[in-house]
Protein backbone atom coordinates (compact mmCIF):
# COMPACT_ATOMS: atom_id res chain seq x y z
CA UNK A 1 0.00 0.00 0.00
CA UNK A 2 1.71 3.29 -1.28
CA UNK A 3 1.96 5.60 1.67
CA UNK A 4 0.45 9.26 1.80
CA UNK A 5 3.58 11.20 0.76
CA UNK A 6 3.63 8.78 -1.75
CA UNK A 7 3.05 9.09 -5.56
CA UNK A 8 0.85 5.72 -6.07
CA UNK A 9 0.30 5.65 -9.51
CA UNK A 10 3.91 5.03 -10.11
CA UNK A 11 6.43 7.07 -11.87
CA UNK A 12 7.68 4.90 -14.89
CA UNK A 13 7.71 5.85 -18.62
CA UNK A 14 4.50 4.28 -19.25
CA UNK A 15 2.55 6.50 -16.03
CA UNK A 16 4.15 9.37 -17.23
CA UNK A 17 2.87 9.32 -20.75
CA UNK A 18 -0.69 8.26 -19.42
CA UNK A 19 -0.69 11.11 -17.53
CA UNK A 20 0.38 13.24 -20.09
CA UNK A 21 -2.57 12.06 -22.82
CA UNK A 22 -4.77 12.61 -19.99
CA UNK A 23 -4.05 15.95 -19.62
CA UNK A 24 -3.80 16.55 -23.33
CA UNK A 25 -6.96 14.65 -23.76
CA UNK A 26 -9.00 17.18 -21.50
CA UNK A 27 -7.12 20.17 -21.54
CA UNK A 28 -9.32 21.58 -24.57
CA UNK A 29 -12.34 20.88 -22.81
CA UNK A 30 -11.32 23.00 -19.65
CA UNK A 31 -9.37 25.76 -21.89
CA UNK A 32 -13.12 26.01 -23.51
CA UNK A 33 -14.58 25.97 -20.29
CA UNK A 34 -12.27 29.32 -19.10
CA UNK A 35 -12.62 30.79 -22.01
CA UNK A 36 -16.79 30.64 -21.67
CA UNK A 37 -15.97 32.08 -17.51
CA UNK A 38 -14.49 34.61 -19.17
CA UNK A 39 -11.34 34.74 -16.47
CA UNK A 40 -10.64 38.27 -15.69
CA UNK A 41 -6.91 38.83 -14.91
CA UNK A 42 -6.87 39.29 -10.97
CA UNK A 43 -9.48 37.46 -9.83
CA UNK A 44 -8.43 34.91 -7.51
CA UNK A 45 -10.04 31.04 -7.86
CA UNK A 46 -10.35 27.92 -5.88
CA UNK A 47 -10.78 24.61 -6.99
CA UNK A 48 -12.42 22.37 -4.58
CA UNK A 49 -11.83 18.53 -5.09
CA UNK A 50 -9.29 19.06 -7.33
CA UNK A 51 -8.00 15.63 -7.36
CA UNK A 52 -5.68 15.26 -9.95
CA UNK A 53 -5.93 18.93 -10.56
CA UNK A 54 -6.57 19.53 -14.47
CA UNK A 55 -8.93 21.90 -14.22
CA UNK A 56 -5.90 24.22 -12.06
CA UNK A 57 -3.67 23.02 -14.41
CA UNK A 58 -5.23 24.33 -17.24
CA UNK A 59 -5.97 27.53 -15.48
CA UNK A 60 -2.17 27.95 -14.00
CA UNK A 61 -1.20 27.40 -17.83
CA UNK A 62 -3.84 30.22 -18.81
CA UNK A 63 -1.76 32.50 -16.18
CA UNK A 64 -5.15 32.72 -13.89
CA UNK A 65 -3.98 32.90 -10.16
CA UNK A 66 -5.72 29.72 -9.20
CA UNK A 67 -5.20 27.80 -5.76
CA UNK A 68 -5.89 24.07 -6.11
CA UNK A 69 -7.32 22.35 -2.90
CA UNK A 70 -8.67 18.75 -1.62
CA UNK A 71 -8.93 16.95 1.57
CA UNK A 72 -7.99 13.75 0.31
CA UNK A 73 -4.10 13.41 1.72
CA UNK A 74 -2.64 12.65 -1.58
CA UNK A 75 -3.87 15.54 -3.75
CA UNK A 76 -1.03 17.60 -3.51
CA UNK A 77 1.41 14.99 -4.19
CA UNK A 78 -0.80 14.71 -6.97
CA UNK A 79 -0.66 18.20 -8.21
CA UNK A 80 3.18 18.68 -7.93
CA UNK A 81 3.91 15.58 -10.41
CA UNK A 82 1.17 16.54 -13.00
CA UNK A 83 3.05 20.02 -12.24
CA UNK A 84 6.04 17.98 -13.24
CA UNK A 85 5.42 16.01 -16.12
CA UNK A 86 3.90 19.16 -17.70
CA UNK A 87 7.17 21.06 -17.08
CA UNK A 88 5.04 23.77 -15.03
CA UNK A 89 6.21 26.30 -12.87
CA UNK A 90 4.89 25.50 -9.06
CA UNK A 91 1.38 26.90 -8.12
CA UNK A 92 -0.76 26.73 -4.96
CA UNK A 93 -2.11 24.19 -2.89
CA UNK A 94 -4.00 24.34 -0.19
CA UNK A 95 -5.87 21.99 1.96
CA UNK A 96 -9.40 22.05 1.74
CA UNK A 97 -11.76 20.41 4.26
CA UNK A 98 -14.97 21.62 3.88
CA UNK A 99 -15.97 20.82 7.57
CA UNK A 100 -14.61 23.60 10.04
CA UNK A 101 -13.41 21.08 12.67
CA UNK A 102 -12.53 18.10 10.65
CA UNK A 103 -8.89 16.81 11.04
CA UNK A 104 -6.20 17.30 8.59
CA UNK A 105 -3.84 15.01 7.43
CA UNK A 106 -1.80 15.60 10.09
CA UNK A 107 -4.65 15.29 12.77
CA UNK A 108 -4.58 18.75 14.11
CA UNK A 109 -8.04 20.51 12.99
CA UNK A 110 -8.37 22.13 10.22
CA UNK A 111 -8.52 25.81 11.70
CA UNK A 112 -5.31 25.73 12.96
CA UNK A 113 -3.16 25.45 10.25
CA UNK A 114 -1.33 27.89 7.40
CA UNK A 115 -1.75 25.36 4.45
CA UNK A 116 -5.11 25.50 4.67
CA UNK A 117 -7.73 27.55 2.76
CA UNK A 118 -8.15 31.01 3.60
CA UNK A 119 -9.37 34.44 2.11
CA UNK A 120 -12.04 34.66 -0.14
CA UNK A 121 -12.21 34.04 -4.07
CA UNK A 122 -13.84 35.70 -7.03
CA UNK A 123 -14.59 32.31 -8.46
CA UNK A 124 -15.00 28.73 -6.79
CA UNK A 125 -14.91 25.80 -9.11
CA UNK A 126 -15.56 22.02 -8.85
CA UNK A 127 -16.86 18.84 -10.25
CA UNK A 128 -17.81 15.45 -8.88
CA UNK A 129 -17.76 17.02 -5.21
CA UNK A 130 -20.64 14.99 -3.68
CA UNK A 131 -20.51 11.30 -2.77
CA UNK A 132 -22.23 11.08 1.03
CA UNK A 133 -25.66 12.59 1.82
CA UNK A 134 -24.28 15.08 4.52
CA UNK A 135 -21.51 16.79 2.07
CA UNK A 136 -23.61 19.14 0.11
CA UNK A 137 -24.39 21.13 3.71
CA UNK A 138 -20.55 21.12 4.42
CA UNK A 139 -20.12 22.70 1.01
CA UNK A 140 -21.94 25.23 0.79
CA UNK A 141 -21.06 26.08 4.44
CA UNK A 142 -17.33 26.37 2.90
CA UNK A 143 -18.10 28.00 -0.23
CA UNK A 144 -19.80 30.91 1.70
CA UNK A 145 -17.19 30.90 3.73
CA UNK A 146 -14.86 31.92 0.79
CA UNK A 147 -16.93 33.25 -2.17
CA UNK A 148 -16.33 36.98 -2.65
CA UNK A 149 -19.65 38.14 -3.42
Amino acid sequence: MAQPDEYMLGRGEAEEARLKRQIADLAPDSDAQFEKIGINAGERILEVGCGLALASLVGHRRGADITASDCHPLAEGFLGENLRLNAMAPMKYRHGQWSVDAPRPSGRPATGGARVVRGRFDLIIGSDLLYERDDSAALAGFIGRHAAR
